[in-house]
């Protein structure tokens, strides 16, 4: 399960909140119109951002300390 809980994340004057999760069983399309922080969320879940409040959970794991290239997300 991925849960995003109570993240924030910050680039110049943008600004996303998300507080959420996706079961191992769930599928979930990522939407919205340019500018709208849909990579900035991605790369917040693979670790290229670090969200300034809150944390990213995989299976209950905080995924803080773990670089991208441990994570167990891939982005293309």
């Amino acid at each position: 399960m991925l849960t995003l809980d109570q993240v924030e994340i910050r680039q110049d004057d943008f600004s996303l909140s998300a507080d959420w999760s996706v079961a191992k069983s769930e599928m979930v399309a990522v939407i919205g119109p340019s500018g709208g922080g849909k990579s900035t969320l991605l790369m917040t879940i693979a670790g290229f951002l670090a969200p300034v409040r809150g944390c990213v959970f995989w299976n209950g794991d905080d995924l803080a300390a773990l670089p991208p290239g441990k994570r167990p997300i891939t982005l293309l």
